[in-house]
């Protein structure tokens, strides 16, 4: 066994297709260079310390066996989800690190529990040989986040780069070349819990009209790739139809700094648009104007927001030489 195993894995932001992923609909998302660690390290030191950055969490046990006594604890949780393919750890150190996923203390809301599961489930994966399939990980990943979601989260944590993802399963694909994107941060935090369950709800007393008009919309945000103008046009659409029900249903997802990016946005002709659940947490603009973009830049930064420097990455889980 190793003495030392570095493994990452990174988060996400959904270009399109939010909720109605939900749905069985397609939906385009981006692996980002923002980095959940995963390190085990041997020790001289008697036991196993499970630590997590920024979380402030060091627990120190005789042997992972012993984990069960630690459970309110969340390294402790998601350790203990591997307990059955592991070797008996001690005189050893494992540390989740999700430094990346916050800004000043809160979640960007960039998928920080997939990425730290499936780097976890990668470092595993090099102590004890057990390779994981997808299914398993989006199983690992309901057990410790506590719901169910679609798992493009996971797939993008295990695949890297953009994927068209519905149903369970994930196509590599590529944007239009000339796409340009630049990706704010409200400044706060979202909880997804209310908001998904309000729109479950929803698609139950729906206006199916609203409800098959909006899932073809974005089976056509799939079939636009080829084409940045088209692609923007299409992605409108279905963030217009979205906000329809938005306003139906109650939801919270176009919160009042998301509209007021969007209006910055509208000014240059661009499209700008919540990325994920919503309400706060992290939106995103699009365009083909590298001045407009830029304009957009500059504006967002005069009213307060906070733009994030990212990219894609085009690598998934790995472990790290």
């Amino acid at each position: 066994m190793n003495s030392r195993i570095f493994a990452r894995a990174p988060g996400k932001l959904v270009l399109a297709g939010e909720y109605a992923v939900l749905l069985g609909a397609p939906s385009i998302v981006l692996a980002v260079d923002r980095y959940a660690t995963c390190i085990y390290e041997a020790t001289e030191d008697q036991g196993l310390r499970l630590k997590a950055v920024p979380l402030n969490e060091d627990v120190l046990v005789s042997s992972i066996q012993d984990l069960a006594t630690k459970s309110d604890v969340s390294v402790v949780r998601l350790i203990s989800l591997f307990n059955e393919y592991l070797p008996k750890l001690s005189n050893a150190q494992i540390c989740v690190d999700t430094t990346k996923f916050f800004q000043n203390g809160r979640k960007l809301g960039i998928g920080s529990s997939a990425a730290s599961l499936v780097a976890t489930a990668k470092l595993v994966e090099s102590l004890s040989g057990y390779r994981f399939e997808f299914e398993e990980l989006l199983d690992l990943h309901r057990r410790f986040h506590g719901r169910g979601g679609s798992g493009l989260d996971v797939a993008a944590a295990q695949h890297g780069g953009v994927i068209e993802y519905r149903d369970k399963m994930t196509k590599p694909i590529s944007l239009p070349a000339n796409l340009q994107l630049r990706f704010v941060y409200t400044g706060y935090e979202t909880s997804t819990d209310d908001m998904l369950a309000r729109f479950r709800n929803w698609c139950t007393k729906s206006d199916k009209v609203l409800l098959d008009e909006w899932l073809k919309s974005s089976a056509l945000v799939a079939d636009s790739l080829g084409n940045a103008t088209k692609f923007i046009e299409s992605v409108a659409v279905q963030s217009n139809l979205l906000q329809q029900i938005d306003r139906q249903a109650k939801l919270g997802i176009f919160g009042t700094v998301h509209q007021t990016a969007a209006r910055i946005a509208s000014q240059s002709d661009l499209l700008y648009k919540p990325s994920g659940a919503g309400g706060g947490d992290m939106g995103l603009v699009m365009g083909t104007d590298s001045n407009a973009l830029d304009y957009f830049s500059q504006k967002i930064m005069e009213s307060g927001l906070i733009e994030q420097s990212m990219t894609i990455s085009r690598s998934g889980v790995e472990v790290v030489e």
